[in-house]
């Protein structure tokens, strides 16, 4: 599971939103709130192209998508 709120915040502060977002990984907006649910997992390459986006130093990538 992720920490969504987290991943918000950080989306907020690069002002990209849902649908930007979505639209980047090549998903649909219901299939990206559905893994903000966590009825479905990011994959590795999602987790990564979504780091590369908004630009996540390693420790807030880790914080938002290793939450134990």
């Amino acid at each position: 599971m992720i920490n969504t709120i987290m991943l918000r915040q950080e989306m907020a502060k690069k002002h990209v939103t849902v649908k930007e977002l979505a639209a980047h990984l090549g998903l649909h907006r219901s299939t990206l709130y559905r893994k903000f649910s966590g009825d479905h997992q990011f994959s590795v390459a999602e987790a990564v192209e979504v780091i590369r986006l908004l630009g996540l130093p390693p420790d807030t990538a880790a914080r938002i998508f290793f939450v134990l």
